[in-house]
């Protein structure tokens, strides 16, 4: 069994590539735990369940600046639980096969101009998809082992979801709080893997995944007055992401290194303040000691985003961003 606990420390910056007008967003602090546990009954089976959070967001921009209209405060929140089983019918082989239940929460507030007043707006919903997964491993030798997996999307319609106004008392006939419908579509991913041992006690690790954010076409929200319907164009496209990662063991210790290269799926035209995402350059350092029973990990990850600017005509929101990450990672393995 194995639990482990991330904290995620966020800053992210807006700048007017016009005005050279600022704004920072309110440093996010993020904690978040994971679980997974396997049993193996006989030889050529295990059973396993996993409880972790896979996509997240939440960012909060200073009151009434001057992208509030876009966004003020988000929240896009999934956790996932994962019940799989894995067969080895050959030597070397298994084939595993699993069903992620995600429950997921939205949550938006923007930021209404009514001429000379002001109000916001607040989104909210949640709702639970299903998606099952598929993986293959094989040891093709002692030095080498090769492995892939792939994850179904996961649609989520949040029905009713409801949207709520604080708008001065001469808009409130107008804008009523009331239900809505929109929909979240969680990516499906793929992934392809190798283990080499290229010297004693090292190990390489060579990863690609391509996440297929392509369904994110658009964010569009129905509501019982159609008059305020809203349909945003997002246009994401599929992105790589490239992991190397290494590990070099001595008796009971372990030392760990790492590098990501992630792509954004966001085009230009359609970057906002919302999710102001780029390129991310992610080295990463750790380590593991081995207890006996209990096997203790800690790991450090440092996000950068590299800086981003889009001006119109092709974006109505001309920016620069950046952003950059700190995450804190424990764990604890445990053999019963």
């Amino acid at each position: 069994m194995q639990a482990n606990l991330y904290t995620y420390i966020a800053s992210n910056s807006w700048e007017d590539p016009n005005t050279g007008e600022k704004e920072d967003a309110d440093l996010g602090v993020f904690p978040i735990p994971s679980m997974f546990a396997t049993y193996k009954p006989i030889d050529w089976l295990a059973l396993g369940v996993g409880a972790y959070s896979t996509f997240g967001l939440s960012l909060g921009w200073p009151d009434r600046w001057k992208g509030a209209y876009i966004t003020q405060k988000s929240s896009l929140r999934s956790y996932s639980v994962q019940p799989a089983l894995a067969l080895g019918p050959f030597e070397g082989v298994s084939v595993g096969a699993g069903l992620t239940i995600t429950r997921g929460s939205v949550k938006l507030e923007r930021g209404l101009l009514l001429g000379n007043d002001y109000g916001t707006s607040t989104i909210g919903g949640v709702d639970t998809g299903f998606a099952p997964n598929f993986s293959l491993f094989y040891e093709a030798t002692d030095w080498l082992r090769v492995g892939g997996q792939y994850r179904h999307k996961t649609e989520m319609i949040l029905d009713p979801g409801k949207i709520d106004f604080e708008v001065p008392a001469a808009y409130q006939q107008q804008l009523k709080d009331q239900n809505l419908k929109t929909s979240i579509t969680l990516p499906a991913m793929a992934q392809l893997g190798a283990r080499v041992l290229p010297a004693k006690n090292f190990e390489l690790e060579f990863d690609a995944f391509l996440i297929m954010w392509n369904t994110y076409d658009e964010l569009a929200f129905e509501f019982e007055d159609p008059a305020i319907n809203q349909t945003q164009k997002t246009d994401w496209h599929d992105a790589w992401e490239w992991r190397i990662g290494g590990q070099y063991s001595m008796d009971k210790l372990a030392l760990r290194a790492g590098f990501i290269w992630d792509s954004t799926p966001i085009p230009d035209e359609t970057l906002d303040p919302l999710l102001p995402d780029n390129h991310r350059l992610i080295p990463s350092v750790g380590a593991g000691y081995d207890f006996g029973m209990v096997r203790a990990d800690a790991a450090y990850q440092f996000v950068y985003l590299l800086p981003r600017e889009v001006n119109e005509p092709e974006n109505k929101f001309p920016a620069k961003y950046g952003a950059i990450v700190h995450t804190i990672a424990l764990g604890a393995t445990v053999k019963l």
